[in-house]
């Protein structure tokens, strides 16, 4: 198993600005999409942290033992992070708690209870293959640069450390389980979660604020998913790429990991 270089680090972002509504480049759907991800974050991570945990018992190899601790650390201090910047979207005066009540339901009480712990595990090792990805594509196409600077250092942060630690829950799925449809059925079980929520979130932020129908939106939508960013077409290849039997997310080339700007953003955060 190849030994990867997994930091605990704490950055303790403080939100003292007053943000614009529409932080992202002046726009709605850009900004709520990202919004969205940041009210999926801390219940998708308190899961993968106890989907690991319930498991490492498990785990014989020392090195991967370790690993897997310090990605409970890193999971810990991210979620800590955007429940930080829930203060930022309920200031601006979002509703919010029915839609992390609905998540926080649908993961606690029947996602996680009603399926077995490999199961559990196998969604959190596709959750974490698609956000290793994704953070490459966000880090590479320097997609927030129009940010607020402390909103580009939460997500660019959090994407550094997600392509960091992107193989420690798949490797721990191996040594639980060598099964392939358990894998599989896992990324599937993950995809539909992360997109209905996504999409279900966005849509009730554009809603609030009446942006929901407007050509902007439209426009901006179809941009980000299927011309300039093409996140969609990206996505498929992503889930493509997890269906090979061979695969694994060391053999994935994340470019960033030994690139400057992944090693001067932890630098420039006071967290190298």
């Amino acid at each position: 198993m190849k030994k990867r270089k997994i930091i605990h680090r704490k950055p303790n972002l403080q939100f003292t600005e007053n943000y614009p509504k529409h932080w992202h480049s002046n726009s709605p759907f850009k900004t709520h999409f990202l919004n969205s991800l940041t009210l999926i974050f801390p219940t998708g991570e308190k899961y993968f942290i106890r989907s690991i945990k319930c498991l490492l018992v498990n785990v014989q190899s020392e090195i991967l033992q370790k690993e897997a601790k310090l990605f409970i650390k890193q999971e810990s201090e991210h979620f800590k992070e955007h429940e930080k910047f829930f203060k930022v979207l309920k200031k601006q005066g979002y509703k919010l708690n029915s839609l992390v009540d609905l998540l926080d339901h649908i993961v606690n009480n029947l996602l996680e209870p009603y399926l077995d712990s490999k199961t559990n595990l196998s969604i959190t090792a596709g959750l974490e293959h698609i956000t290793a990805l994704l953070a490459e594509i966000s880090l590479e196409e320097n997609f927030l640069d129009e940010a607020p600077q402390k909103i580009q250092d939460l997500f660019n942060w959090h994407a550094a450390e997600e392509i960091e630690h992107r193989a420690v829950a798949f490797d721990v799925l191996k040594e639980v389980t060598r099964s392939y449809s358990k894998r599989i059925q896992g990324i599937i079980i993950g995809y539909i979660i992360i997109s209905s929520f996504s999409a279900l979130t966005t849509t009730y932020l554009l809603y609030q604020d009446k942006e929901l129908f407007k050509l902007k939106t439209v426009k901006d939508c179809s941009q980000l998913f299927f011309t300039e960013q093409a996140l969609f077409i990206k996505a498929i290849k992503i889930f493509l790429r997890y269906l090979d039997p061979d695969f694994h997310p060391d053999n994935e080339k994340l470019d960033n990991l030994s690139s400057p700007i992944f090693n001067s953003l932890f630098k420039n955060l006071g967290v190298a």
